[in-house]
């Protein structure tokens, strides 16, 4: 082997490793986004879930035999309310 043909592979392989650095940077900076968006929804998947509140105060709350009955007593505690307002 000749010292210029030794030259010339390192040269080329220095060349190589400065043109390949910059897509390899972008490429492990995506990799560990990826990972990171991986981790953050495993997480939040794994959270507990809030607790479920009632739409209601039990106190608010009609209890009725059907639909209709109930919209009629709706619609009388609406009124008394109106009107005691």
């Amino acid at each position: 082997m000749r010292r210029g043909s030794v030259a010339a592979g390192i040269v080329g392989g220095v060349l190589g490793l400065v043109l390949l650095a910059a897509p390899l940077g972008d490429a492990l900076g995506a990799l560990w986004s990826a990972r990171q968006t991986r981790a953050d929804l495993t997480a939040s998947l794994s959270a507990p879930l809030p607790p479920v509140r009632p739409l209601l105060v039990p106190e608010l709350g009609i209890t009725a035999a059907n639909r209709t009955i109930a919209a009629r007593t709706l619609a009388t505690t609406l009124r008394g309310r109106a009107a005691s307002a």
